[in-house]
């Protein structure tokens, strides 16, 4: 039987981050059990990999997720990229306990690896949502190199603090010269 897209069993195939190197697809992605219902279970990113979009094999977890106090109880989505030697993971990390605690739910957090399969969180990396916006819809970086500048470009999803009720959601940049330092 042809599969026509990778599905882990037992699991809903969500957020997937694509990236490609060589011959070879890495296909990050968040596999939510939807026990005892969507977002159940935390989850961190997992892992496929294909070089044809027909076979697939799975590499199991990726980036795991923290505690469940810690930041990244939930690791949601990013992107993954190459940049300084190394390649790196930017992503969303979410504790659904931290709102009501009055913390930011969400920030971003990042992992590097030499590999593309094994991957180390840095802790070096937290960019919360600034003042004025929402430390709880603060989410989903895509991070690009841009050339003619000479600096990467972090897109994002973030919503203005005015209330859930009104429409303020924004997409927001970044801009760095060393993956360090974000302006």
């Amino acid at each position: 039987m042809q599969k026509l897209y990778y599905q882990f069993p037992e699991t809903w195939f969500g957020d997937c981050m694509p990236f490609g190197h060589g011959d070879k697809f890495y296909l990050y992605h968040q596999r939510d059990t939807r026990k005892p219902g969507p977002f159940g279970e935390p989850f961190g990113w997992d892992l496929a990999t294909t070089s044809d979009f027909v076979h697939y094999e799975d590499c199991g977890v990726a980036i795991p997720r923290g505690t469940d106090e810690e930041q990244d109880q939930f690791i949601f989505a990013g992107s993954v990229f190459e940049g300084n030697h190394k390649f790196h993971a930017i992503y969303t990390a979410y504790n659904r306990d931290f709102a009501a605690q009055g913390k930011d739910a969400q920030v971003l957090m990042s992992a590097e690896s030499d590999d593309l399969l094994n991957w180390k969180k840095t802790g070096k990396f937290v960019l919360p949502a600034p003042e004025g916006y929402d430390g709880n819809d603060w989410r989903d970086p895509f991070i690009l190199w841009e050339e003619e500048s000479q600096q990467y470009i972090m897109i994002l999803g973030a919503r203005k603090l005015k209330g859930k009720q009104m429409r303020t959601g924004r997409t927001v940049w970044f801009t760095s010269k060393d993956l360090s330092e974000w302006h």
